[in-house]
């Protein structure tokens, strides 16, 4: 995947997760943009090599609660 292909990809995912960390959260909207920004979640999506970027929103957004409330996380196994 270029990198062009992965920015247009996290443009049309992003919305998406943000929506589910609102609802699960609480938080407003810039709220929500500026501790997602500053995860390392999102770190780890917006780099290609980790394989986050395909993953469901629901599972990032669980993944960001995650390193919220644990300072951690912990990506799950890829079936073999």
């Amino acid at each position: 995947m270029t990198r062009s292909q992965l920015g247009a990809l996290l443009a049309v995912i992003i919305p998406d997760i943000l929506s589910v960390i609102i609802k699960r959260t609480g938080f407003s909207q810039d709220e929500a943009i500026e501790k997602f920004y500053n995860s390392k979640v999102y770190s780890c999506l917006s780099d290609e090599k980790t394989g986050v970027w395909h993953y469901s929103s629901h599972l990032i957004a669980e993944l960001f609660e995650q390193e919220r409330s644990s300072g951690g996380i912990i990506f799950p196994q890829e079936a073999s």
